[in-house]
């Protein structure tokens, strides 16, 4: 309810300036303005979600994680709060990008999006809500990708590998989905409410974007995961590896059994090699993608 209040407050004072100053009739919505000014509002509530899902995430991981509850609890800090200096260059870097693409590539499609061009109106569409919104969104990439980096490092340091109890290992992958789906929809939107007959250079500006929200969809999708799927693979690999060094054993006993005319023990053996036969089988139907 706060980040949906916040949401209308921003788009509501666009729409409320817009039926002041005559720039669309009174009662007409135009969808733009409640997609662009509820940028911030949903970046916030999307980094909010994102925290709540990790922190849900690690506690549904903790049977994998050889760890004391101090440690668990140390890691959970960092996967959910960022660090001031960090957040400071992700707000200014935010902010600068959204400066740079409103006055260069916007400004000369004014019109298209109906913005004011000159007085207090202006101001708030120009300088408030580019600065407030695109450095929420400069934070949430900052806070996606220190997010990913934690997950990825505490598969690859401190998760304990079960092959046949890999349910905890799968704990971060519905946020993986959940933040990949969330970037996307929010690229879905902005595109469908976007003005048509902009000018090239902008539109070719909003699809560059879009492709690179996509690409970072695409990779927060699959680098959570990554870490443990190879720590899956290279568990899965050993115990194939066992099991070729005990069939190798078992037939190097078989022929000196043969040798020896030793019959009695064959079928023991036969049936011991069967055996790791149905290990290697049960082994290739493993699943090293959480």
């Amino acid at each position: 309810m706060t980040y949906l209040g916040l949401w209308v407050v921003l788009a509501g004072t666009e729409i409320g300036i817009k039926w002041a100053t005559g720039a669309y009739a009174v009662g007409e919505v135009f969808p733009f303005h409640v997609v662009a000014f509820g940028t911030a509002a949903y970046a916030l509530a999307f980094i909010h979600f994102l925290d709540r899902a990790a922190e849900s995430a690690l506690e549904r991981m903790r049977p994998a994680l050889d760890l004391s509850d101090a440690r668990v609890d140390a890691i959970r800090i960092e996967l959910t709060t960022m660090p001031a200096t960090g957040a400071l260059v992700a707000t200014l870097a935010g902010a600068g990008f959204g400066l740079l693409q409103r006055y260069v590539f916007v400004r000369p499609d004014i019109d298209m999006f109906r913005y004011a061009d000159a007085g207090w109106p202006w101001a708030y569409e120009f300088v408030v809500m580019v600065l407030v919104s695109w450095a929420v969104v400069g934070v949430f990439v900052y806070h996606a990708i220190r997010q990913l980096r934690g997950i990825d490092k505490l598969y690859r340091r401190h998760a304990v590998i079960n092959l046949f109890h890999a349910g905890p290992l799968y704990a971060f992958s519905r946020l993986s989905a959940q933040m990949s789906v969330g970037i996307v929809l929010f690229g879905y939107v902005w595109i469908a409410a976007y003005p048509s007959g902009v000018h090239r250079p902008l539109m070719t500006f909003v699809f560059s974007t879009f492709g690179v929200l996509l690409a970072l969809a695409g990779f927060t999708f699959v680098w959570p995961i990554w870490g443990a799927h190879q720590r899956l693979v290279a568990e899965r690999d050993a115990r194939q590896r066992e099991a070729y060094q005990a069939i190798e054993t078992t037939v190097r006993a078989l022929h000196d059994d043969v040798a020896s005319m030793e019959l009695g023990r064959i079928d023991g053996v036969s049936k011991a090699l069967a055996a790791l036969r149905q290990e290697l089988a049960l082994l290739e139907t493993v699943s090293t993608w959480p």
